[in-house]
């Protein structure tokens, strides 16, 4: 099967709405409703398969050192086989990756991870620094300065340390 990397924002969507740590971090015991337009028509997944991916990438998100981060990046992609191939047709020439189908997911959401480390900041992946979240974020901001999930958790982050240094004055 011929695929491609997947967008970051959808990458996030599936580790922090089917990954088992973000799911019990953040008390959510469903899974989310799969929206449509979320995969691409090639990326044909069920909750089950979705989990699993999430399970395997969270890792790389939860690392802090580089080199262990490479590493379970490496090992994601060599278990799933995938090899980059050329391909022509009406369109031209295109440099899809191949990849087994039940791996696919897989492979496109470590794709992404992939040109995110070679292209940009490795530091720009990571775990939100809320307390009380496990969700992962991929920065695309142009600031690089991310270190939250959302605003949400910023926000209550935020709101916390005001009210702690409020609360410490006399």
């Amino acid at each position: 099967m011929f695929i491609e990397g997947l967008p970051p924002a959808t990458v996030v969507a599936v580790v922090n709405g089917w990954g088992s740590e973000p799911r019990r971090a953040g008390h959510r015991q469903e899974l989310p409703p799969l929206p449509d337009a979320l995969l691409p028509p090639w990326a044909e997944a069920d909750d089950a398969g979705l989990e699993w991916a999430a399970d395997r990438l969270f890792p790389i998100f939860a690392s802090t050192d580089l080199t262990e981060r490479a590493e379970s990046l490496a090992a994601v992609l060599d278990r799933t086989k995938v090899r980059p191939t050329v391909r022509y047709d009406a369109e031209g020439f295109a440099s899809p990756w191949l990849v087994e189908p039940r791996h696919a997911v897989l492979a496109a959401a470590a794709l992404t991870l992939r040109t995110q480390f070679a292209e940009h900041d490795p530091a720009r992946v990571g775990l939100c620094s809320a307390g009380n979240c496990a969700d992962v974020y991929i920065d695309v901001s142009a600031r690089a300065h991310r270190r939250f999930c959302s605003v949400t958790c910023q926000n209550r982050t935020r709101t916390a340390a005001y009210r702690r240094r409020r609360s410490a004055t006399p």
